[in-house]
């Protein structure tokens, strides 16, 4: 969703304010309006969520990025979905090296200190990645991860993503748009959106691609709109599917954070599964 970063005091580093574009930390995860224009900010939340218990979600990780020149930290999330290998977001670590990125792993607390910390062996981003349309939003860090991380099974390149899914998303975020961020994971439930309702005029006017991307948003009914916000770009949205869970995307950027009107927008994993696999495969 909307690239959003993160206000956090964290292991004694103090995490930056919102993070525009064009920061030394380029990498956006929503859409931010300005007047009449749509620009992306920085790394993605979850609102009106609910705390994760240990073991909830024993594959999310939490991706944290070091600005060169500060100790300025951006949050991302990412899933464990093979053995040391973490799926991401390309806009978080898209043009940083992996001396600047830290992933935490095995909590569901970003402060806590048996938490894994480590510096990933790799950064694989994909390599039609573009920074303007959001499109190819993927990327594979290697790192060691806790023994407790379980790796998600993912959606079959064959298979999609439907309108009668009940899905999650998680993070470390922010709460609302402008409120704080949050040291507990958190998760929400939404549902799919159609493209027409995504992509209508008052909404995302086109921007939303069929072939990569899709658009979810609290279930039908509910009171209060569930989405992901700042810091929690790159986490999982995962569904129940023939008695299993399953990742179907990758939370990617957005208008806003819990606005009716600018449902989150996320990766359509399930047309990267090949490429996923064979940057796997080929360095196992």
């Amino acid at each position: 969703m909307s690239s959003h970063v993160l206000a956090l005091a964290l292991a004694g580093l103090l995490v930056s304010a919102v993070t525009p574009k064009s920061s030394s930390l380029a990498h956006p995860s929503r859409y931010k309006s300005n007047n009449d224009t749509l620009e992306r900010s920085q790394n993605s939340r979850i609102v009106n969520g609910e705390p994760a218990k240990s073991g909830d979600v024993r594959w999310q990780v939490a991706i944290l990025v070091k600005a060169t020149s500060t100790n300025d930290l951006d949050v991302c999330g990412g899933s464990a979905v093979a053995p040391n290998w973490v799926l991401t977001a390309a806009h978080c670590v898209a043009g940083v090296s992996r001396e600047q990125v830290e992933v935490r792993s095995g909590s569901v607390r970003l402060d806590d200190t048996l938490a894994q910390r480590s510096v990933p062996r790799r950064i694989l981003i994909h390599k039609d990645w573009n920074s303007v349309t959001y499109d190819n939003d993927v990327a594979l860090l290697e790192a060691d991860l806790a023994s407790s991380v379980q790796a998600v099974p993912m959606i079959e390149g064959d298979s999609d993503v439907q309108s009668t899914d009940h899905m999650q998303i998680s993070g470390f975020g922010r709460v609302s748009e402008f409120g704080a961020t949050s040291n507990t994971l958190l998760l929400a439930y939404v549902s799919f959106i159609s493209y027409d309702s995504c992509n209508d005029r008052q909404a995302y006017n086109g921007q939303v691609h069929v072939g990569t991307m899709f658009c979810a948003d609290a279930p039908f009914g509910d009171a209060e709109t569930s989405d992901s916000c700042k810091g929690d770009s790159g986490g999982p949205i995962t569904r129940e599917h023939k008695g299993k869970i399953e990742q179907v995307g990758i939370i990617s950027w957005g208008n806003g954070c819990g606005d009716p009107s600018f449902p989150g927008v996320y990766v359509r994993l399930s047309q990267y599964r090949s490429w996923i696999d064979l940057q796997i495969h080929s360095r196992a």
